[in-house]
């Protein structure tokens, strides 16, 4: 009976140290390392998603940040290009011309200030609180103050080509930092459906080393307006 009593005192013991240790025990050292070779690939997995999914959202991110900022450009063009169309409902004339090397260049100043005191006009045209005066030895100009940029209407057929009889149009220049080239080209792309810098309702140039030109077509005007 005595060793009865030990036997199976034995066989608990076991069992309880096989409880307490399962790692004494071969088939559950077995399950317990596929478990976490299981948890494991399951975590290396889910970082791989993880970092993929990232890699997407922060190219999404960035694309549409880019978009918006070239939709700003287009929104602010556009608004020089009306600002301009009130001057010249107001006095009847295009802006004056800022002289002999830039004749076809209009002295934009004259939106926010009527330096040419010119009867009829109504403005400023456009915010003080956003533009500010650019004159240099070439012409009277609007600056923007965030950049610090030029703002100048110019009226051409197209590219380096004066107005003619075939056609007169309102170009409004831009001034834009060689980093943000980027941003013309997608600008160009979205208007004329190609990256092509010289041809287009969008066309960019280099002005020194620092700077591009874009310039947008802004709308047609009676080539009898212009000088």
């Amino acid at each position: 009976m005595l060793n009865k009593k030990v036997a199976m005192l034995g066989l608990e013991g076991r069992a309880l140290k096989k409880l307490h240790h399962p790692e004494l025990d071969s088939a559950s050292q077995d399950r317990y390392a596929k478990r976490g070779a299981m948890f494991g690939l399951d975590a290396r997995i889910a970082l791989a998603i993880f970092g993929a999914l990232s890699v997407i959202s922060g190219a999404a991110l960035y694309g549409a940040i880019k978009q918006a900022k070239v939709t700003a450009i287009i929104t602010e063009l556009n608004e020089i290009g009306k600002a301009h169309d009130a001057y010249i409902l107001d006095t009847g004339q295009v802006l004056p011309s800022a002289g002999a090397a830039h004749k076809n260049y209009g002295e934009s100043y004259n939106l926010i200030i009527n330096e040419a005191n010119l009867p009829g006009w109504k403005g400023p045209y456009l915010s003080k609180g956003k533009y500010k005066n650019g004159t240099d030895s070439n012409g009277s100009w609007l600056k923007q103050y965030k950049t610090g940029k030029l703002i100048i209407p110019k009226y051409q057929e197209k590219n380096s080509v004066d107005c003619s009889a075939t056609g007169c149009f309102v170009w409004i220049r831009m001034d834009i930092d060689n980093q943000n080239l980027e941003l013309i080209k997608v600008l160009d792309l979205k208007i004329d459906g190609a990256d092509d810098k010289d041809n287009g309702d969008v066309i960019y140039y280099p002005i020194g080393t620092d700077l591009h030109g874009l310039e947008y077509k802004y709308s047609a005007i009676s080539q009898n307006l212009v000088y």
